[in-house]
């Protein structure tokens, strides 16, 4: 008599309660279940980008940037960063003593791009360019820091 292994018997027994009527043909291959449905994997999303200058002195640059552009210190790391922020905008500033200290820029893009110009020039800030509207009908004006880095900050006009 041939031996069952445990799923043929198994299998015999599950046709046997069911009534099938050949026990050949509960012991025929079963149709494989499908694997499940893979989870999706999870995406990434770029948030937001926070433009990190280098700085010769961290309260020099801070000092600036609060009581000259109206920002706010934000985060503190040490003496050899510090972020500040004003409305959605947000930089961070990273000592770096070295003389060959690369320059950064940014263009923040904004509204009531005039009276944030006055407001600029009534606390004493030196533009490095002057508002005016280009070609592009973006009314802009830059000013730079004590290191030379440079935010340029522009409204689109549409005129």
């Amino acid at each position: 008599m041939k031996r069952l292994g445990i799923p043929s018997l198994c299998a015999v027994l599950v046709a046997m309660t069911m009534g099938v009527s050949c026990a050949q043909d509960a012991l025929a291959t079963p149709t494989p279940t499908p694997l499940p449905t893979p989870l999706p994997v999870a995406t990434s999303q770029l948030i937001e980008l926070i433009p990190s200058y280098r700085v010769g002195d961290l309260k020099k640059a801070a000092d600036f940037y609060t009581q000259k552009l109206g920002f706010q210190v934000v985060l503190v790391s040490g003496t050899t960063y510090a972020s500040v922020a004003r409305d959605v905008i947000q930089i961070g500033l990273a000592v770096d003593t070295s003389k060959a200290r690369p320059k950064g820029f940014s263009y923040v893009q904004v509204s009531g791009v005039d009276a944030l110009y006055q407001e600029f020039k009534g606390k004493g800030v030196k533009m490095l360019k002057d508002i005016k509207t280009q070609p592009s009908k973006m009314r802009e004006f830059s000013v730079e820091d004590p290191y030379g880095n440079v935010l340029m900050f522009g409204e689109y006009t549409g005129r």
